[in-house]
Formats: C-alpha cells, sequence, structure tokens
C-alpha cells in the first residue's frame, strides 16, 4: 500500500510556518507590556539608588558637624579650666595681699586686743588662701584633696601659735576630695577650733592632746569633722547660742552653711563634732 507523504509536510511546513508566525506575533503583541513592567523596576531601582546616595551625605554631613561640635566642646571645657584657674590664682593673689597689709598693720599696733584681732583674721585668711592653693594640684581644678589641705593647715596653725611640743596633735584624715565650697568652710572651722583649744584648753598646763578627725562614709557619701581636747572644758551651763564670740559664731554660721549637724559637748575637754554631706552643686547653699 501507498502513501503520498506530500500533502503532509506540506501541510507540515504550513503548520510549521505557522506556529512560528504565532510566536511572533505573541511578542510582538507583548512588546509594549514588557515596557510597562521593566521601565516602573528602572525608575523604582534609581530612586533606591539617589535616597542611598542621600543618605550616605547626611550622614558624612552629621559625623562633619559631630566632630566639629566635639572639638568645639573640647575647647570650651579648655577655656572654662583657664578661666577657672585664673580666677583662683586672682583670688589666691588678692588674699596674699590683704594677709601682707594684716602683716604690716601689726607693727603700728599697740594695743592687744587689736593686735589679737589682726592676727586671728591672717589665720583665717591663710585658711582660706591654702584651699585656693590647694586647688592647682590635683588633676580636676574644681575639688580639693582635703588630706593635704587639712594636714597642711593643721600643721600651719601649730606653728603660727608656738605649740609646746608636750602638746599633742593627732590626726587622722581619710583621703576624699571636695569642692572648694566645702573645703573652705571646713578649713575655717578648723582653725576657729584649734585655735581655741591653743588659746583656752592648756592654760598654765604642761602636756595635753588635741584629737583632729575627718571621717568619710562611703555608703552615704557622707563626712564627718571632730575636733576635741582634754584640757579644762568650757564654763558650766555652757550654751553654744550664748557665746557673743565671734569664733563660736563662725562655727556655727559655717556648719548651717553645709547644711550639716554640729554638736559640742564638753565632758572632760571640748568636742566639737559636724556631720554633713557633700554638696555636689554650688547652688544647694544657701546665699
Amino acid at each position: 500500500m501507498v502513501f503520498d507523504t506530500v500533502l503532509p509536510q506540506n501541510i507540515i511546513i504550513s503548520q510549521g510556518t505557522v506556529i512560528r508566525l504565532s510566536i511572533s506575533k505573541v511578542f510582538s503583541n507583548d512588546y509594549p507590556s514588557v515596557y510597562f513592567y521593566f521601565i516602573p523596576c528602572f525608575i523604582l531601582l534609581a530612586l533606591l539608588v539617589f535616597c542611598y546616595v542621600r543618605e550616605v551625605n547626611r550622614r558624612m554631613v552629621l559625623q562633619e558637624k559631630s566632630h566639629e561640635t566635639e572639638l568645639d566642646l573640647k575647647s570650651l571645657l579648655e577655656e572654662r579650666d583657664w578661666l577657672l584657674k585664673e580666677i583662683n590664682h586672682r583670688v589666691k593673689n588678692n588674699l596674699q595681699i590683704m594677709i601682707s597689709l594684716l602683716n604690716s598693720q601689726e607693727f603700728f599696733l599697740k594695743n592687744n586686743e587689736a593686735l589679737s584681732a589682726v592676727k586671728n583674721s591672717q589665720r583665717r585668711l591663710h585658711a582660706i588662701s591654702l584651699a585656693y592653693q590647694k586647688i592647682y594640684e590635683p588633676l580636676n581644678p574644681s575639688e580639693i584633696d582635703m588630706h593635704v589641705y587639712i594636714t597642711e593647715l593643721v600643721d600651719y596653725l601649730q606653728d603660727e601659735y608656738g605649740l609646746d611640743k608636750s602638746i599633742k596633735c593627732n590626726l587622722h584624715v581619710c583621703q576624699a576630695s571636695l569642692p572648694i565650697t566645702t573645703a573652705v568652710p571646713i578649713g575655717l572651722i578648723i582653725n576657729e577650733a584649734l585655735s581655741n583649744s591653743f588659746n583656752y584648753a592648756f592654760p598654765g598646763r604642761v602636756g595635753g592632746k588635741i584629737e583632729i578627725n575627718f571621717i568619710c562614709k562611703k555608703k552615704d557619701g557622707s563626712y564627718t569633722l571632730s575636733i576635741s581636747d582634754d584640757g579644762i572644758g568650757l564654763p558650766e551651763n555652757f550654751l553654744a547660742e550664748e557665746i557673743q564670740s565671734l569664733g563660736t559664731s563662725l562655727i556655727m554660721g559655717l556648719s548651717r552653711q553645709l547644711h550639716g549637724e554640729l554638736l559640742i559637748k564638753n565632758e572632760h575637754g571640748v568636742s566639737i563634732s559636724l556631720d554633713f554631706t557633700n554638696l555636689k552643686s554650688e547652688d544647694e547653699y544657701p546665699a
């Protein structure tokens, strides 16, 4: 049996041609839709690249501004420290001038009471001046090493009064740094208390003992200053509020300035105790 294959081949060819034409027609019909999807994707990608570049530039600008701000703050801090040191230096110099003027005045005074008043003023000024001198030594120009300050102040007062060697001063001071607004009142209280002990505690007596303690209580950030002697003590029925002396008035006033609790005892000599908390800000002190 013979089959005629010419017609099917023609059909196949013609069908292949139709198929090819159909595919081309499909692609030619979908060509605009490809652009429709491609163009938004390209725009979105361009927006993403633009946003990324913009964010990088913004961060670079912020870093530059941050660096400039850091440099400005560093410069301001250095300027503040310099101004603080300059002010302290000028205060110390002015105090030294006042002490020198009082020293000169001594030669023209004949009255013992006036001479004593001048000497007491000199000691008070020296206690303040020493604090401003000590402020240069630590790394922090706003705080004072209390161990060094109190030790040198006590040594100065012993030399100033020419204390008899039989009278012993036992000093116990913790390691602490306090702002000058706290250190100066502490120094003045020590000056007044020791002056009273040196002047009145041991009249005509050989031998005696004075205890000076400065205790740091790290748990609650409080401090205790205590000064005691084994001298003759105060008169009976003593009331600190009724004493009109400048020294006692200064001790009580400076204790209030520190927001401290002052206790004066008259048992086997005189004992002065002050409990206070370090005030961080100068604004916390009453005017």
